[in-house]
């Protein structure tokens, strides 16, 4: 789940408009008193992988046999020596180096022993065709990536606010349920995020080491990718959601859901209502055979359809969709449906607008990379409302289209703050 709040700007009207600049939402009253209900669990992303260290450690050791003559046996360390005798041979011998090499030396030194920054990824291989049953198969590439939809929406939405030049000020919390908070993974999750997101909101299994993981095989020769979920930890229960919800819940602007548990989800939802009426909820429908999106879609305030969640309602478009669900939805100001090279489609449900923003093209463009298509497509419609209110539903539909595009055409989800240069 994600939650974002403006800094500063709490005594802004939240009640819905019918001008280009209008923010999602109902007309709410005070907070109401707190009834517990049920809660949203999410998980971050896949497995990780290791340092530098050890490949850092084989080149050196490379080195030393070159610099040897074949006459000259290798020396081994004396079986008598103890660790203090070895850390005082090391203490000298750097004493020794600091006379005769350069600061600018150290440095560089210090540099090539430096790990590279954690990341947290989900395990992705590139096969010339889906194997078969028992096949043994070569990839012809491998990557490793930070995954989770909510997960990549925030790392493009903080791009985007990063880069923005608007005055309002935005910050980003992430609530998810992760391995224990010492563990390499959990490590890895924070340093993975950059400044603009929080992680202090998620809660922490400290008997497990493992976050969720996906592995994805894609074909080459088809085109279609499939995806092996795995995830160990134990859902967020009402008590601990309701708790993270009361400490956020005053100042929070926006919380998006991305619908995994949908009974879980809805029961949030509702406390959200409740307790704090005036937060604008949004919610992803992705899934097709995930029952209970429907009633997560009839709670929130903005929804996002996927094109196989639509296909599965037996909709022939995009367009179909929306207008057959404003009739379901009716506590939604904004529908948003995305049909991979169809573009996307908005439906204003209070003015009945609905406009089609045609996928994105460039010169030699090329699709590379769809995973988190639809996650970035939330992203630039979630900055827009919440940065660029005087944008019209058309220029944020085209926007997020636009965003959406960039990363379909190259891996991963870096520099794709590009998008506002030219926007």
């Amino acid at each position: 789940m994600v939650s974002a709040k403006r800094k500063g700007l709490e005594g802004e009207d939240d009640s819905p408009s019918h001008q280009q600049g209008k923010v999602p939402g109902r007309n709410r009253g005070a907070k109401k008193p707190k009834t517990h209900s049920s809660v949203p669990a999410q998980t971050t992303s896949p497995a990780t992988h290791g340092s530098v260290l050890a490949q850092t450690h084989t080149s050196v050791a490379s080195s030393i046999q070159e610099l040897q003559t074949p006459e000259t046996p290798t020396p081994q360390p004396s079986k008598f020596w103890t660790n203090e005798l070895r850390i005082a041979l090391l203490v000298a011998v750097l004493k020794e180096l600091d006379q005769t090499i350069s600061e600018k030396t150290w440095h560089q030194v210090a540099e090539t022993l430096r790990p590279m920054k954690p990341n947290i990824s989900w395990n992705g291989a590139r096969t010339p065709h889906y194997p078969g049953e028992d096949e043994k198969l070569r990839a012809s590439s491998i990557s490793h990536r930070r995954g989770g939809n909510c997960p990549n929406t925030l790392e493009v939405l903080q791009q985007l606010i990063a880069h923005s030049k608007t005055t309002s000020k935005v910050s980003l919390n992430l609530v998810a349920v992760l391995p224990a908070k010492a563990s390499v993974a959990s490590q890895q999750i924070l340093a993975g995020f950059g400044p603009g997101v929080e992680l202090e909101h998620c809660t922490y299994r400290e008997q497990f080491s493992e976050p969720a993981s996906s592995y994805i095989i894609k074909s080459q020769a088809s085109g279609s990718r499939t995806i092996v979920n795995y995830n160990e930890l134990p859902e967020m229960t009402v008590e601990e959601f309701t708790a993270i919800a009361d400490k956020i819940g005053s100042t929070a602007t926006w919380f998006h859901f991305e619908g995994r548990i949908p009974d879980v989800s809805l029961a949030c939802m509702r406390y959200l209502r409740q307790c704090y009426p005036s937060i604008k909820i949004s919610v992803e429908a992705e899934k097709p055979a995930r029952p209970g999106l429907q009633e997560l879609a009839n709670e929130a305030d903005v929804v996002f359809y996927s094109k196989s969640w639509a296909q599965g309602q037996a909709y022939a478009s995009a367009e179909e969709c929306l207008r057959r669900q404003s009739r379901l939805t009716r506590n939604a100001s904004f529908l948003c449906c995305t049909w991979g090279e169809g573009g996307a489609v908005a439906l204003d449900t209070q003015t009945g607008q609905l406009l089609h923003s045609p996928a994105y093209t460039a010169p030699d463009f090329q699709v590379v990379d769809t995973i988190g298509a639809g996650d970035t497509f939330i992203a630039g419609m979630l900055y827009a409302w919440l940065c660029q209110e005087n944008w019209n539903l058309e220029k944020k539909i085209h926007f997020a289209n636009r965003v959406a595009g960039m990363k379909v055409g190259q891996e991963g989800f870096s520099g794709l703050d590009k998008a506002l240069e030219s926007f």
